[in-house]
């Protein structure tokens, strides 16, 4: 049996019209396809609703000592109060309390609190805000809050030898 080859010379003119009009559409799909990749990466990676927990390995390999830390905050019996403004000014910002109670239900006075915050929406942007005490038992900063939605409050109070650590989950209104 005898092979032949094609002998593309003898072929008509809409004969290579047709394979170059194929190539170059095969090779079209895989030009928009690297484009829809690349913007769709560069899109997902710069979503600040998705971060990475700072420090997140540490806490898995620290496990035991955290659940210690919590569980001794809860012994010490305090509760705090997050209480947001109703009111920002033009630039978003509000004012956030933190009220301080002890098992009796006094205030706690003379505390380091450190409050950690953020839009549910973008993970991404934490604010961390050091509350001066106001008066006894509540401590008060600033928050810039510009969005509407859940806002994340991860804090801890210290006092002498205790850490309170505490959290909670609030709806706020942003600027209109």
């Amino acid at each position: 049996m005898q092979y032949q080859t094609m002998n593309t010379a003898n072929q008509p003119k809409h004969e290579h019209l047709s394979q170059f009009l194929w190539t170059a559409f095969i090779l079209l799909f895989f030009v928009l396809q690297a484009i829809l990749w690349t913007f769709a990466i560069s899109f997902t990676a710069s979503d600040k609703s998705h971060a990475v927990v700072e420090g997140y390995d540490e806490q898995a390999l620290q496990w035991d000592e955290l659940r210690q830390a919590a569980f001794e905050s809860e012994q010490l019996g305090w509760e705090a109060s997050i209480n947001v403004g109703d009111s920002a000014d033009l630039r978003g910002n509000r004012t956030v309390s933190v009220v301080l109670t002890d098992r009796d239900g006094q205030p706690v006075n003379s505390a380091n609190v450190s409050v950690n915050v953020f839009h549910f929406g973008e993970a991404a942007n934490v604010q961390q805000l050091e509350l001066p005490q106001n008066s006894p038992g509540n401590y008060v900063g600033t928050l810039e809050c510009r969005k509407t939605g859940y806002w994340k409050f991860n804090g801890t109070a210290r006092s002498d030898e205790s850490e309170f650590i505490f959290e909670d989950k609030v709806w706020l209104e942003g600027v209109k």
